[in-house]
């Protein structure tokens, strides 16, 4: 839930997706031992923190 929102908590951004919801979202890691695969959503956007900061 942690890489859905750069502003919100991961139980508030939640609420924006539902069960069969297409989304576009960024292959973060790939565990094939516990057969995972972890994606982020606000990776597709720029880092406002870094932004902000000049990087």
């Amino acid at each position: 839930l942690s890489d859905l929102d750069w502003n919100r908590s991961g139980e508030e951004a939640i609420e924006d997706y539902n069960k069969g919801d297409i989304v576009k979202a960024q292959v973060l890691d790939v565990d094939v031992d516990k057969e995972r695969v972890s994606l982020g959503i606000k990776q597709l956007g720029g880092d406002p923190f870094a932004e902000a900061s000049g990087e």
